[in-house]
Order: structure tokens, then sequence, then C-alpha cells
């Protein structure tokens, strides 16, 4: 399954206030991250859990949205709950389903994506623990990122089909086109939010952060 280009053709095929809207949620999460980690702990928590639901469903041969919502509503639950259990597990996550995209998006063998994706949640699993707060950090920039792309394509699509159809061919082509673009923004933003973050800590607004 082609990862990127599924998600970019459902995106260019949405409203253009759609992809505004995905671009404002990845602009917020990679620059603000720090900031309102609980929240989009909260946020990747009902994700994970409506995937699990989703999945859970196929096994169960029950009707997907129902179990989705409800994985969604236990996994947000569980984050209000236990927020640093869950920053855990839904860190270790995104760095599993990052190790997934790139193994697919570079077309690695099937054995050799598996263990990609292992390897990449457990490096994960075992940073977050070290330094959660840099981790959650890192993890905000990375799919804020990846989510600006993304709403990059549908606004692009929507109000200018020419340069959509152009970034999305590229991105076919080039498979390493959208993997390095996020790089350079996660680069950006993380630095941006680190400088951030220890401005806080130094004049005692978000002591929290420290924690």
């Amino acid at each position: 399954m082609r990862l990127q280009h599924e998600l970019f053709e459902w995106m260019a095929s949405q409203p253009g206030v759609t992809g505004l809207a995905v671009f404002a949620l990845g602009l917020l999460c990679a620059l603000t991250g720090f900031r309102m980690r609980h929240f989009f702990v909260t946020v990747g928590a009902g994700a994970l859990g409506a995937l699990l639901g989703v999945g859970a469903a196929a096994i169960l041969a029950v009707p997907p949205m129902g179990m989705a919502a409800l994985g969604s509503v236990v996994a947000g639950g569980l984050a209000v709950v236990r927020p640093t259990s869950m920053t855990v597990i839904t860190g270790t996550a995104a760095w599993a389903g990052l190790g997934c995209y790139l193994a697919n998006q570079l077309r690695f063998p099937e054995g050799v994506a598996l263990s990609t994706t292992v390897v990449a949640g457990v490096l994960a699993l075992v940073l977050t623990l070290v330094s959660r707060p840099t981790m959650t950090l890192l993890c905000t920039c990375i799919v804020g990122s990846g989510l600006m792309v993304l709403g990059f394509v549908g606004l692009a699509s929507a109000t200018i089909p020419s340069l959509g159809a152009t970034f999305c061919t590229l991105a076919d082509r080039q498979a390493i086109v959208v993997p390095v673009l996020v790089g350079m923004l996660t680069i950006t933003t993380f630095s941006y939010q680190a400088n951030a973050r220890r401005g806080d800590l130094i004049t005692g607004g978000s002591g929290e952060l420290a924690t």
C-alpha cells in the first residue's frame, strides 16, 4: 500500500477549507506543542484508539465506526487519567508509524519494513523514558510538520490545481521529497519550540515542562 499516495489523493479531493484546517492544526502542533502537550497527547491517543478499534472491528467482523468511536473514547479517557503513560504509548506508536511510513516510501521488502517499524518503536520507547519532555516536543514537531505538508496539498489542490498536481506527481516520482521536506520543517519547528521552552523554563512560566 502506498500510504503517502493514498493520503495525498484523499486530501486533494477535499474542499480547500479542509486543507486549510489541516495546515492550521499542523502549524499549531509544530509551533506550540510543548504548551499544549496534554491536548495533543489526548488527540493522539484518541486517533490511536480509533485505529485499534478499526483493526479490532476487522477481526471481529463488526461495523468499524462503532469500534473506532469506542476505541477513541477509551484511549482519550486514559490520556486524561494517565497522561504520562499515554504520552509514552502515543510517542512510541507515532515513531513506529514513522518507521513504517519511511519503509513503505522507500519500498523496503516486507521483512525489512517490519523490522524498521519495530526498531523505530522500541527506540522511541527507550528515548521517551529517558527524556520524555524532549521526545514529546519532537513528536509534536514531526506530526505537525507532516500535517502541514498534507494540508498544503489539500489547499493547493483546491486553489491552484496545477501546483497541487505538480507537487503530488513529484512526490510520487521522488520518494524522498516529502520525507526531506518534513525533516526540514521538523528541524525548524523543533528549534523554535526548544528556544521557546527554554525561555519559559527560565522565567518560570511553564514549570510543568520540566517534569
